[in-house]
């Protein structure tokens, strides 16, 4: 168990308050109520799998054949995918205040407003602007046929949506993300991870809910953080562990991953989950 500390207060202006306000050259400095406040955060170890290269078959191996590096790719996988699905957990089970809702099953959804409507509901309730866009690959491949992301020309005419105006063309990847960044301020990060689920079928770890958060490093204000033990010390939270066996295992190199992390909802206020209707 570890205590973080984190800025949580309000510092905007405030017009109910003398800070910032025009005084005398001899007033003197009043107390800020700014707080660091503690956050008491129980870590978890996360461990993978381990793998033992036999020695016999790694010393019959060219020096690059990159069997290590595959497998230590595998452990990290293991430990990046439990991670994922930490994140789509505290997002889904944080409070958060539910932002516009989107129907992606036609063309024409209004993604400027919506998105405008809650980046502006988060400033006012805490003063910071959003900086971050997060949504899972279903999500993003619906988005990218959006009107608003088009990069075709617009031509009049009613299609079967009611849409009195199409796009024709298409866009790419590279243009959704700059179409994110440039139009409202927001990094887009898109979730592609998939995973088995307690059924054992194939489904993508993020889910289809969009995300628009202010996020920030150390201790500043941020929706979310993922606390971890180099938390202020370095950006470190995954460790590769490759070292000998020992009996009674086989005589070989054995290779895993480990982090010792929580992801936890640090202020609510500062995102919003936007509802999103799939086809």
């Amino acid at each position: 168990r570890a205590e973080f500390l984190v800025m949580q207060s309000d510092n905007r202006f405030d017009d109910r308050k003398d800070f910032g306000k025009a005084g005398s050259l001899t007033q003197d400095f009043q107390r800020a109520e700014r707080t660091l406040a503690p956050i008491p955060v129980q870590l978890a170890d996360h461990k993978s799998g381990y793998s033992v290269i036999p020695e016999d078959y790694l010393a019959s191996l060219p020096s690059n054949s990159g069997i290590v590096e595959s497998i230590m790719r595998a452990s990290a996988d293991e430990i990046y995918g439990a991670f994922t699905r930490e994140l789509a957990d505290a997002i889904s089970g944080a409070g958060l205040v539910s932002g516009s809702s989107f129907n992606l099953t036609t063309g024409s959804a209004d993604l400027v407003d919506g998105i405008n409507d809650t980046i502006r509901s988060i400033q006012l309730a805490s003063g910071h602007t959003p900086n971050t866009i997060y949504m899972g690959r279903a999500t993003f491949d619906a988005v990218m046929n959006q009107d608003q992301v088009q990069q075709g020309s617009a031509i009049s005419g009613y299609t079967t949506s009611g849409s009195s105006v199409r796009r024709l063309g298409s866009t790419t990847p590279d243009f959704v993300y700059s179409f994110f960044k440039s139009r409202f301020g927001l990094d887009l990060i898109v979730d592609d991870r998939t995973y088995l689920n307690s059924s054992g079928a194939a489904a993508y770890a993020a889910g289809n809910n969009i995300v628009i958060a202010h996020a920030a490093p150390s201790a500043q204000a941020s929706a979310f953080k993922t606390f971890h033990l180099n938390t202020y010390g370095g950006s470190t939270l995954l460790k590769y562990i490759n070292q000998p066996t020992v009996f009674p295992l086989t005589p070989g190199q054995a290779v895993a991953a480990q982090a010792v992390y929580k992801v936890q909802v640090v202020d609510p206020t500062l995102a919003a989950i936007c509802a999103v209707t799939l086809a």
